[in-house]
């Protein structure tokens, strides 16, 4: 199974180490990405040099987050 890495952004404060994490495949990544989110806005995976995409809470008015995905 792939390794990936998450960077957390836009904490103020809080800030986050990026967090190394092993999935099955890019989705389970991004699913893992967007709900440790907590405190921070957005978050990058990314597995090797590869970026995989992008989770934000960029929808605050109903809290959901939503993934962006690159390919």
């Amino acid at each position: 199974m792939p390794s990936y890495q998450i960077e957390f952004v836009g904490g103020g404060e809080l800030n986050r180490p990026p967090l190394q994490i092993i999935c099955i495949d890019d989705r389970q990544a991004l699913d893992w990405a967007s709900g440790l989110l907590g405190h921070h806005l957005g978050a990058e995976v990314s597995t090797s040099a590869r970026k995989v995409g992008w989770v934000s809470t960029a929808d605050t008015r109903s809290g959901v987050r939503v993934i962006f995905a690159c390919r």
